[in-house]
């Protein structure tokens, strides 16, 4: 799901973009985006794999639990409602 598309279910005012934060100080289930454009994808912070020394993320819309790894230092845009 796009920013776009949560915005069709919310109105623009309760959609807030905050100042730039690193994954690593977000709280598990946090919603983030990496740019503030309006086709940007959400993604839920997950759990910290120390594997892969990243946490896995997943977009707001993926019913299959795919997804990406982030290492705690890439700076985001954390997004409230």
């Amino acid at each position: 799901m796009t920013t776009k598309d949560i915005l069709k279910h919310y109105d623009a005012k309760d959609l807030e973009f905050q100042s730039l934060a690193s994954v690593k100080s977000l709280k598990k289930g946090d919603y983030f985006t990496l740019t503030t454009t309006p086709n940007a994808k959400i993604f839920i912070k997950g759990d910290y794999m120390r594997e892969y020394k990243s946490y896995n993320c997943v977009p707001f819309n993926d019913v299959w639990g795919g997804g990406r790894e982030f290492k705690g230092s890439i700076l985001v845009y954390p997004v409230g409602f």
